[in-house]
C-alpha cells in the first residue's frame, strides 16, 4: 500500500515538473519573451543583438508588448510597455529603425501611441528624418493615441515644441527645425482626413506651443473660429495662460473677443494669474484689459 501511495505521489511530482518545464520552455521560447529581449536591445543601442533576436525569433517584431494592460504595467514596473519600433522611434536610432522595417516592423503599430507619435513628439534631432521613413512606408496620417480623445493626433503631435521643452538645457529650435515643422504640418494638413480632426483642439495646442505661422494657416483658411468656446476656453484665454505677446497681439488682430468669460474669467484674468514666467506679462496684461 505504502509503496503504491508512494508511486502514485512520484507520479504527480514528476507530472509537475513536467509541465512547469514544459511551461518554461514555451515561455523562453515565446513572442513575448523575444520582444522584451529585443525592446531592451533598442533601448541599449545594441544593433548586433538586435539582429540576432530578429534572425532568432522574426514573429517577435510585432508582438504586443504586454500580456497585461500597459497601463497596468506601467504601475507594477515604472515602465511603459512599447512595441520594439515605437522603442526605436523614441531612441532616434535610425539604423535600428530601417532594420526593424526591413524586416516587417508594422509602421502602424499602436501600443497607445505610433511610430509617428513618438518621432513627432519626441522632436529629438532626427525627428524629421525618422519621420520620412516611416510616411514612405506606409505609416498612417490619420492615427489616434491615448491623449487624442479618438480624434486624429498628428497635427497636435506636430506642432508640439516635445517632451524636453520644460527640463533644464532646452535648446529652443532653429529656425531650419521651425521651418520643418512648418512643412510637415502642411504636408499632414494636405493628407490626413479633416473629419477626424478636432480643429479646435489643434489651434489650441499651436497656441500653447507658440506656433505663429500655424495659428496663421489655421486661421487664414478658416479651419478654426478663433472665438470657438466649444471646449471651454479660448484661443485667446490659452495665449493668456502660456504664450507670448506675440501670440496674443496676433489672436486679436484676428478679431479675439477679450470679453468672452470661461468659468467666470476672461483672458485678462488668466494672464494676471498666470504665465508667471512670461518676461512680456505686463504688456500681455495691458493688451487684454477692456
Amino acid at each position: 500500500m505504502k509503496r503504491k501511495i508512494l508511486v502514485i505521489i512520484t507520479f504527480i511530482i514528476a507530472a509537475h515538473v513536467a509541465l512547469i518545464t514544459g511551461l518554461l520552455i514555451i515561455f523562453f521560447n515565446s513572442n513575448y519573451y523575444y520582444q522584451r529581449k529585443l525592446v531592451k536591445a533598442i533601448y541599449e543601442k545594441d544593433i548586433v543583438e538586435v539582429q540576432r533576436i530578429i534572425e532568432k525569433k522574426p514573429s517577435c517584431i510585432n508582438t504586443y508588448p504586454t500580456v497585461t494592460s500597459s497601463r497596468l504595467l506601467d504601475i507594477l514596473v515604472e515602465e511603459r510597455a512599447r512595441y520594439p519600433l515605437n522603442q526605436a522611434c523614441g531612441g532616434r536610432n535610425i539604423e535600428i529603425i530601417e532594420l526593424l522595417i526591413d524586416n516587417g516592423a508594422d509602421v502602424n503599430c499602436n501600443d497607445g501611441l505610433t511610430p509617428l507619435s513618438v518621432a513627432y513628439s519626441i522632436k529629438a534631432p532626427t525627428w524629421y528624418e525618422v519621420s520620412q521613413i516611416l510616411i514612405e512606408h506606409g505609416a498612417s496620417l490619420d492615427y489616434t493615441t491615448e491623449y487624442s480623445g479618438g480624434k486624429s493626433a498628428i497635427l497636435m503631435d506636430i506642432v508640439d515644441r516635445g517632451y524636453g521643452v520644460y527640463l533644464p538645457g532646452y535648446r529652443p529650435e532653429s529656425k531650419e527645425e521651425e521651418e520643418r515643422v512648418i512643412e510637415s504640418f502642411n504636408y499632414a494638413l494636405e493628407n490626413c482626413d479633416h473629419s477626424k480632426v478636432d480643429w479646435m483642439r489643434v489651434l489650441k495646442c499651436s497656441v500653447s506651443n507658440d506656433r505663429l505661422e500655424i495659428v496663421k494657416i489655421l486661421l487664414d483658411q478658416k479651419y478654426c473660429d478663433v472665438n470657438d468656446t466649444s471646449g471651454g476656453m479660448t484661443a485667446l484665454m490659452f495665449a493668456a495662460k502660456n504664450s507670448t505677446l506675440e501670440m496674443v497681439q496676433l489672436l486679436l488682430d484676428y478679431g479675439a473677443d477679450k470679453s468672452i468669460k470661461y468659468d467666470e474669467k476672461t483672458a485678462y484674468d488668466y494672464a494676471v494669474h498666470y504665465n508667471k514666467d512670461q518676461p512680456n506679462k505686463e504688456e500681455i496684461i495691458a493688451l487684454l484689459e477692456y
